[in-house]
């Protein structure tokens, strides 16, 4: 799998916001294809604080995914990376 980053992250909460992202991206490229991506991110023991700091879903050929604002859950504008799968 290939992860493109579109977009900066924002580091609202200090360090944590790093450590969460890497977690995230090791967690997306540790996986062989879409399947093994979804069952990942479901039974993830992190899967909490992903979907507290991250929105994602999947389209035809690709997953995607979304910085979430700490102060609302709102998703932020731009798309924060991009997976070929």
């Amino acid at each position: 799998m290939k992860v493109q980053i579109e977009n900066l992250i924002c580091e609202w909460e200090s360090e944590a916001t790093a450590e969460v992202f890497v977690r995230f991206c090791n967690l997306i490229l540790l996986q062989s294809d879409r399947h093994d991506l979804e069952r990942a991110l479901k039974f993830s023991p992190y899967r909490s604080v992903f979907e507290k700091n991250f929105i994602w879903g999947f389209g035809a050929h690709h997953f995607w995914a979304n910085q979430r604002k700490p102060y609302n859950g709102e998703p932020m504008e731009k798309r924060l990376l991009i997976v070929e799968l």
